[in-house]
């Protein structure tokens, strides 16, 4: 099956992405501390695992359940089936810098994958290959003042890199 033909692309789909996405990356470490307690989520390591996962494919696909549930929700079934509920690796380890954002600096990261991911019909895991996390918190600055669509065709010549 090419990649392409695995695309579900409706509208329903793509506004519940662009916010589940944007939910996922601003809180998923509220997640943490309400699921499990826990503070210390290193949010880098957790959602480049999580963009690169089987769970994030098949939310590519269209899956009806995963694509109406919430992003807490996605949360909980990514660290439980793929991590048997245990969520430690994605913990800072002691003595590791911890990383600030800025407010919604990581909600407008999100929301941009998911915007590329509809608009380049590209896996999540090609993606975030190609537009690292890093690299979209350099872009923030700039981007967040641009359109979806305008910040989308200044990086565009990124996408088309080998």
């Amino acid at each position: 099956m090419r990649e392409q033909d695995r695309r579900h692309s409706d509208s329903f789909w793509f506004t519940n992405d662009l916010k589940n996405m944007a939910f996922m990356f601003e809180y998923c470490d509220d997640f943490l501390y309400r699921r499990y307690k826990i503070r210390g989520l290193n949010k880098i390591k957790f959602l480049d695992t999580f963009m690169r996962s089987e769970l994030r494919a098949i939310m590519e696909a269209g899956d009806p359940c995963l694509s109406s549930q919430s992003a807490e929700d996605t949360f909980k079934v990514f660290i439980r089936e793929d991590y048997n509920n245990d969520p430690s690796l994605f913990l800072y380890k002691q003595g590791e810098k911890r990383r600030r954002f800025k407010e919604y600096q990581m909600y407008w990261v999100g929301e941009q994958y998911a915007y590329i991911n509809q608009m380049e019909d590209m896996s999540s895991k090609v993606l975030i290959d190609k537009l690292p996390i890093e690299f979209m918190l350099e872009c923030y600055h700039l981007g967040y003042e641009l359109s979806d669509d305008g910040f989308y065709r200044r990086i565009k010549w990124k996408l088309e890199e080998s």
